[in-house]
């Protein structure tokens, strides 16, 4: 449901931009409803006595007002729908979740990103955080991979491939720990997840100046101790990273090292690859800086509006003091 629900305020997103404030206020909605407990989310369906559903949405910022959405004309009772005579926060709240409601399950990705430190892997391989286990950085039902599980102190569940051989290595489990090994990527070019981390980790990363208005680095070839080395990495980045749109153009993009790496050329043709600051990721994100909006949703809390206004107010700041100085 939740894939569905993500899938409709995307594509809202893309027909009706100028609604961009109303819709995350709705996204806000709709994480707190499915988030809670049956009993107590904030949008309900109600029957009236002549045959006629309503959506009943109980206001999050006014306790005790609910406000009352039409589905035969996606109306609301509420005073911004009336002032306006558009569509306002509740409505398309109620509009997404019939929608995405009614829309087909789609099949669960085969491979997803760890929720702790970014990495892809197959699903199967990560562990869903359950009630109870949460930290101060993990909440439930987020997925992390065994490496961010064991640093946040989670039970690491053995797999029922580890759990038949008992048997046979029972001893040698016991003389190890009975700890499993370490899921690893699927190689590329004979790469490593791990190896490429470690490689870009090692270079030397000079700050694009000529940029400031999007901040990221760059390693050129040329200063790369290993050229073929260099291309090797640009096809993992290619053959292995996200699809991050920028301005109506598709980009390859690896997560290592809390940044994001990335190409404009091929191997052989690349004479340098980027990368950029996971948090400069998250607020060109939330400034919709690159026209893609939200694409990784796993980089932003449950409040989306709340970070946005947290991002102006600190920006204010630095232009007062720049302003003073």
């Amino acid at each position: 449901m939740a894939d569905a629900v993500e899938e409709v305020l995307a594509r809202l997103r893309g027909a009706r931009p100028h609604l961009e404030g109303r819709i995350d206020r709705a996204a806000t909605y709709l994480v707190v409803h499915m988030s809670s407990s049956t009993r107590t989310r904030p949008i309900k369906i109600r029957v009236r006595k002549n045959g006629r559903p309503v959506f009943l949405v109980a206001s999050l910022s006014h306790g005790g007002a609910v406000y009352e959405v039409d589905p035969q004309d996606w109306s609301c009772s509420c005073p911004d729908h009336h002032r306006r005579g558009a569509a306002c926060k509740h409505s398309i709240a109620a509009w997404v979740l019939a929608t995405a409601s009614n829309a087909p399950e789609p099949e669960p990705p085969k491979e997803i990103r760890c929720e702790g430190c970014g990495e892809v892997l197959p699903r199967d391989r990560l562990i869903e955080v359950q009630e109870g286990q949460a930290g101060e950085t993990l909440n439930p039902g987020m997925r992390v991979c065994r490496m961010c599980a064991r640093d946040h102190g989670l039970p690491i569940p053995r797999s029922s491939h580890e759990a038949g051989e008992d048997g046979a290595q029972g001893d040698a489990d016991d003389e190890e720990g009975g700890e499993a090994p370490m899921p690893e990527r699927e190689p590329a070019d004979g790469l490593k997840y791990e190896q490429v981390e470690a490689w870009l980790k090692a270079q030397r990363w000079l700050v694009a100046k000529t940029r400031p208005d999007n901040p990221h680095s760059y390693a050129l070839k040329r200063n790369a101790k290993d050229p073929q080395m260099f291309d090797a990495v640009v096809r993992f980045i290619q053959e292995k990273g996200d699809i991050y749109r920028w301005w109506g153009a598709d980009y390859r993009q690896l997560v290592a090292n809390r940044h994001a790496h990335w190409s404009m050329s091929g191997p052989g043709q690349a004479i340098l690859i980027n990368r950029k600051d996971l948090e400069n990721v998250r607020k060109d994100e939330l400034r919709n800086r690159g026209g893609g909006g939200l694409q990784w949703r796993w980089l932003h809390g449950p409040d989306i509006e709340a970070e946005r206004e947290e991002l102006r107010r600190q920006e204010a700041g630095q232009d007062e003091l720049g302003e003073g100085a």
